[in-house]
């Protein structure tokens, strides 16, 4: 009896192998590469070890855009093959490729395949601006637009958010030995800004942050996600971001690729705990929806600052004259909540990180906004505009810690090529932020940080498609001016009060992956603070 079991078990395994193995040579053919040169694809076998070795243990998750970066070493940055479960996906390491990627959004569509092929993933994003394509995604940009013009007039809310931060960050300083975890309050600051500027609900996670700064336990956050949203005071609820936080990891995981639409089905526990939790998130992303719309039916008073959202609400295609359903504002409204929340708490987290770790680099930051602005004084956006020296900083923390390591993956609707290698319609394409980035046939020693790369004088000749944290061509980030601004008056509030440094100078950042592609810095990150003598 044993025996058998034995011999069924050794007869699926080899057949695995064999289909595998059969995967990999149609991959190779369908992209002209010669088998056996292994100089342009990394094995199947060796990519999917590192991927469930990424999906188990916290330390392979951190190194995931290092090995990212390995791998374009051994390939001199030049396009490779490399295999996600199954599926053959080309990296672009070099600003050329990504160019004739991103520039060619009709060829080289959004891959929402892997999205389509987990239900629970597809649950939480749905079909955004993002990750729809042709039609439909111009309909969704051509709605959006129009909110995102004109963004200084929110730079009163974001200096508002940064000053409440700040006082509670001096605060909690004064009983930590003046130190305080970085990430916690800038993931804060970010939330409470979304909450006026997109949902127009008081957040304030920042009096939270004060309670919490970085020590809640996992026994805690999970008792957190067991309390329910209320519908009439959302913003009173703080489990809300544990509920986000929760949903994002658990949305796409290997066994429910592997298991697709019908594992989802399966009432596991933690399917079971899936359902409850994304319910529990739909429910304050729905009523913001309602209460935008009681806004707009009202009439908004004389003073208000519309939201985001009560632009994207009262807005329609400039073609067909429609406006979006509420399952699309919902699905957009995520976006808004992923990228104005993660990546913009990820930037500034390192900002702060790099200013402590680098005293020449703070000292001439402090000294431009004390020349351009003053050190007591509240500055104007043209102020904000004008800091060089800033914008290159914000520049070089982008490149060195860009919080979204790869670009959302494509998949070509055509016959293409790339460098040497001819690719066929189908093919999947990831373009990796981190390794272009880092790639030194563009940036001089990329391991140095350096704001002066992004100069006038120095910039001369680079390729536009170097430097992508946004992203690039047509789809990119329709938030990057939103995020930078943002970024700028939180750091001119920051250093016109406080000297920054690192209670270990000798620490160097650390980062994690997050559903594979967002870059998430070391949670226990500090920062000592000192006030600055008038």
């Amino acid at each position: 009896m044993l025996t058998g079991i034995l011999l069924v078990l050794v007869t699926v395994i080899l057949l695995l192998l064999g289909i595998l193995y059969n995967v990999q040579k149609k991959a190779l053919s369908r992209i002209h590469v010669q088998e056996g040169s292994f100089k342009d694809y990394i094995n199947i076998f060796t990519a999917i070890k590192k991927l469930i070795l990424a999906n188990v243990t916290k330390e392979e998750r951190a190194k995931l855009a290092k090995r990212q970066l390995e791998q374009a070493v051994a390939f001199d940055f030049k396009p490779y093959l490399t295999f996600f479960v199954y599926n053959p996906v080309v990296v672009i390491n070099d600003p050329e490729g990504a160019r004739r990627v991103l520039l060619n959004s009709k060829s080289f569509e959004k891959n929402t395949g892997l999205m389509k092929a987990v239900p629970h993933a597809q649950q939480f994003v749905g079909d955004n601006v993002v990750l729809t394509n042709g039609e439909l995604w111009r309909q969704q940009r051509s709605i959006m637009d129009p909110a995102f013009y004109n963004i200084e007039r929110f730079s009163s809310v974001f200096a508002e958010k940064a000053k409440d931060c700040l006082d509670a960050m001096l605060k909690k300083s004064t009983t930590n030995n003046m130190k305080v975890t970085v990430p916690t309050f800038m993931t804060s600051f970010a939330l409470d800004v979304l909450g006026r500027t997109v949902f127009g609900i008081p957040f304030d996670y920042i009096s939270d942050a004060l309670a919490r700064d970085g020590n809640k336990t996992n026994a805690q956050r999970k008792e957190s996600n067991k309390k329910n949203i209320p519908t009439d005071e959302p913003s009173s609820d703080l489990s809300f971001l544990e509920t986000y936080h929760y949903v994002l990891s658990n949305a796409f995981t290997i066994v429910k690729f592997l298991g697709g639409s019908a594992y989802s089905k399966i009432p596991t526990s933690s399917n079971l705990e899936y359902e409850k939790e994304i319910e529990k998130f739909d429910s304050l992303i729905y009523y913001v929806i309602k209460q935008a719309k009681k806004r707009r039916e009202k009439g908004f008073d004389a003073d208000y600052t519309p939201t985001l959202l009560d632009m994207m609400v009262d807005s329609v295609d400039d073609l067909t004259g429609q406006g979006m359903t509420e399952r699309e504002l919902r699905d957009n409204v995520v976006v808004f909540f992923v990228a104005g929340h993660d990546t913009t708490a990820s930037a500034l987290s390192s900002a702060l990180y790099v200013i402590g770790k680098h005293a020449d680099v703070q000292e001439r930051l402090v000294k431009e906004i004390s020349e351009k602005v003053g050190m007591n004084n509240v500055p104007t956006f043209e102020q904000i505009e004008s800091l060089d020296y800033l914008r290159m900083f914000l520049k070089e923390n982008l490149r060195m810690y860009p919080p979204v390591t790869s670009v959302l993956g494509r998949i070509l609707n055509k016959d293409e090529s790339i460098g040497s290698m001819n690719l066929k319609k189908g093919q999947a394409v990831q373009v990796s932020v981190y390794s272009i980035h880092n790639n030194p046939h563009v940036w001089k020693n990329p391991e140095e940080f350096r704001p002066e790369r992004f100069s006038e004088e120095e910039k001369k000749g680079r390729s536009s498609f170097a430097w992508i944290p946004f992203g690039g061509g047509p789809r990119t980030c329709i938030g990057n001016n939103f995020s930078l601004l943002e970024q700028k008056i939180f750091l001119i509030n920051m250093l016109q009060r406080f000297v920054v440094s690192l209670p270990d100078p000798n620490y160097v950042l650390k980062t994690s992956t997050v559903a594979g592609i967002l870059s998430a810095p070391d949670e226990n990150l500090q920062v000592t603070l000192t006030k600055r003598s008038a």
